[in-house]
Formats: C-alpha cells, structure tokens, sequence
C-alpha cells in the first residue's frame, strides 16, 4: 500500500490519490481525493508513461462494435451497435417468449446458468454500462459481484460472468480490428 493511496468509500479497494472514479467500480472514490488546483500528482507505482493505463480503456465511440468473446466455445459475438436504449444479454426461451437481443444459447447457456433475461449493456455518455437484470446466478465484472438493476462502467478488456459463462469484452474501433476477431475465432475452432 501506497501512503497516498485511497479506499473508495463503495468497494473498499484501494486506488492511487487523485483517482476520481473507482478503477474497480466505477462509482466516486470521493470529493477529497481530486488533485489541489494547480498540483500535478505523480503517476502511481509501476505506471511507466503517462500514456499507458492501469485499466480498459472505457470510451466506447460511434462507430465502434462491441465484441464478446465466449471462453469456453472459442468464439466471438459481435454486437456491430449499441443503442442507448440497449442490449439484453441471456437466453431465448420459445415458451415464455423470451427472446433476448443478444442470445447466448447456443453456448450452452441454460446449463451455465444464464437467465433468460439475464443482463443489459447500453451506452451513456460514451461510455458501456453493464446491469444485472435480477438474475438468478448473478452477474459478475472482473471478480466483483454486481448489485443487481445498478449499472457498472464497461471497459476494454473486462470480464464478465452471467452465471458461469465467461465473456471477454473488446472495443472494436475500426474494419481491421472486426476482421482479425473474426480470423482469430475460427482458428481456435
């Protein structure tokens, strides 16, 4: 532990001084913790350039898809667009007629334990949420339980679990970046 490090006041980890929102879940570490007016803080331990990242990048612009690769088929579902109203993540079920607008069945979703309804991605202000939409199994970003009906910032490079299925989570920015998933899935096939 850093002496200048900080524990958000939500999720109780620990984030370097001056960090405004929580690197683990989004939310305001807290009012004390902004930089003095003029003050420039020094980049935490091990960050090399002020360029690199501790964490996903979290700006999701237009024209950029979304890309959720499936662990344990090889796989990756392309979302070509996200609408602010959103996307429901789950399984469909021809009997209750739900029918989510991204369904994971063919994954063996029932058996992992995904909801019908199980998820939501939409975007605000640039930026992915995620929320649990009260499944059964829970929804799970990075390692941390998530609260259902409140979202959560979605980054580049974040894992997410509805129930056992693991997704990976990629900002596709341009053609190339859709194009070599695309080749990358079918070769682990």
């Amino acid at each position: 532990m850093n002496t200048n490090d900080v524990r958000c006041e939500h999720c109780k980890r620990l984030n370097p001084r001056g960090t405004i929102l929580c690197m683990y879940c989004g939310e305001p570490v807290r009012a004390d913790t902004l930089p003095l007016p003029g003050k420039t803080l020094p980049l935490p331990e091990g960050v090399e350039a002020e360029n690199t990242p501790a964490w996903g990048d979290a700006c999701f612009e237009e024209g950029h898809a979304l890309g959720l690769y499936v662990v344990h088929a090889a796989r990756t579902v392309i979302i070509p667009h996200v609408e602010e109203k959103g996307l429901v993540l789950g399984r469909r079920d021809p009997r209750n007629g739900a029918m989510p607008d991204v369904d994971l069945t063919l994954f063996k979703a029932m058996a992992l334990g995904v909801s019908r309804l199980h998820a939501r991605i939409d975007i605000h202000k640039n930026l992915l949420r995620i929320t649990d939409l009260g499944s059964l199994n829970g929804t799970s970003l990075n390692g941390f339980l998530l609260t259902p009906h409140q979202p959560r910032i979605l980054r580049d490079a974040d894992e997410i679990l509805l129930g056992s299925l693991m997704l990976q989570v990629s900002f596709l920015k341009n053609a190339d970046d859709r194009a070599l998933l695309d080749l990358t899935s079918r070769m682990d096939a």
